[in-house]
């Protein structure tokens, strides 16, 4: 339910416990069962109210839980993402995207969250996406051909686009990239960017 097994979820909770000093009156649940929560929400996205009813904690509290637990992973599991060397991404990449795409070295794209209507009007307007016709907040994130995480922008409003991201987000550098990279994205991108190293991705087509 909360996207990860017993054995790292145990790793990740005995990590994180050491930086919680003491729960606030009222908590009245292990730090197992706060971590799980804050995981749920994140993997799941149940309502505040749901868990307060499946819980029997008033919302203020299950609010209060999820909030202090996903600043803490942001505070302290952010260093798991980084850019990894070369030699390790030649040695990882899938057979199958080697023989397609012999020098590529990452997979980029957009996602959009859905977040409640800001209250102030400029805050509002700068995160209304025409994409999702609601109020978003947007990233740009990067995987390695195995998978893994690599890189990761900081928050935009819905309203900015991807290409602007992307810019802002200083992932194009020669820090990340050599000449005949390859790097795998959907056609948003290609048609905008004039970057010699991105290749374009056609989406299949659903069987019939």
């Amino acid at each position: 339910m909360a996207g990860l097994s017993w054995s790292v979820f145990d790793c990740l909770h005995r990590y994180l416990v050491q930086f919680i000093k003491s729960s606030p009156k009222g908590f009245r649940l292990s730090t197992q069962d706060q971590l799980f929560l804050c995981l749920l929400k994140l993997r799941q996205n149940p309502s505040i109210a749901l868990l307060s009813q499946i819980l029997h904690r008033p919302e203020p509290t299950v609010r209060h839980i999820f909030q202090r637990w996903l600043n803490l992973l942001y505070a302290k599991i952010t260093f798991l993402i980084h850019w990894p060397d070369r030699e390790c991404i030649t040695q990882t990449i899938p057979p199958v995207m080697k023989a397609n795409f012999p020098r590529l070295t990452s997979i980029i794209d957009c996602f959009e969250i859905r977040i409640e209507h800001p209250k102030a009007l400029k805050a509002r307007a700068k995160s209304y996406s025409n994409y999702k016709k609601w109020t978003t907040v947007k990233y740009f994130i990067v995987c390695s051909p195995a998978g893994n995480i690599t890189f990761l922008s900081k928050g935009w409003g819905g309203r900015a686009s991807d290409v602007k991201i992307v810019r802002e987000s200083g992932f194009i550098s020669p820090l990340y990239h050599h000449p005949g990279d390859q790097i795998l994205a959907d056609r948003g991108f290609t048609r905008k960017m004039s970057l010699p190293y991105l290749v374009p991705v056609s989406k299949p087509q659903p069987s019939l």
